[in-house]
């Protein structure tokens, strides 16, 4: 039985039988796992409010290797976004997030930039004034670097290569950040100069 050990975000979590539950983590190390956490709904559980949806901790688990899931030993919460869950909007917008996470990543699929991604979008939604707004800006540079972005072709062709329709709705989404209204198709960099987000602006590739 392999043990595994990884700072991760709970991003789903489920009751299992009477007293179980079965978690969703994005690991750093791993990708994404899923998790039994034993007595995690009982009263005197040492897990106690470890595993709430978007807590940043250290997990450490074990894996027998005949299941896709994971005993999850402990998990220990190094941070809470507890001014996330305080506020009705910034919830929303963090859970989009963490959904976007857990259906559009495969299993034990690791990608520490968009682990990275995750944290800082969770760390700047504590912080903004416009929770929307960084929801944006996560899921357009997620579609930036993400695994998968061959698969769109929009935005993985370069200007000579890009259709005509894709052109249009760029154009769009300059005038539109141009006006200050935040837009779908608007590049990250843009969103992430506005006031009131702390979001960093994307990298460059090398």
């Amino acid at each position: 039985m392999a043990l595994g050990k990884s700072a991760a975000v709970v991003i789903g979590s489920f009751p299992l039988g009477e007293s179980d539950r079965l978690v969703t983590f994005y690991s750093r190390d791993f990708g994404k796992i899923r998790g039994v956490a034993k007595a995690a709904r009982r009263m005197r559980s040492r897990f106690g409010s470890a595993l709430e949806l978007c807590t940043l901790g250290e997990l450490v688990f074990f894996d027998a290797g005949r299941s896709e899931l994971v005993r999850v030993d402990h998990f220990d919460i190094t941070h809470p976004f507890q001014r996330v869950r305080e506020d009705l909007e910034r919830l929303a917008q963090a859970a989009w997030i963490v959904e976007c996470v857990a259906r559009l990543t495969a299993e034990r699929d690791r990608h520490v930039a968009l682990f990275g991604l995750l944290v800082r979008g969770l760390r700047a939604l504590e912080g903004s004034r416009k929770p929307a707004r960084v929801a944006i800006c996560f899921g357009v540079r997620y579609i930036e670097d993400c695994p998968g972005r061959r698969r769109w072709p929009c935005l993985s062709a370069g200007p000579r290569q890009s259709s005509p329709s894709c052109l249009r709705r760029r154009s769009h989404a300059s005038s539109a950040t141009r006006r200050g209204r935040p837009s779908s198709n608007a590049s990250f960099g843009d969103c992430c100069q506005r006031p009131g987000n702390t979001l960093p602006p994307p990298r460059r590739r090398v």
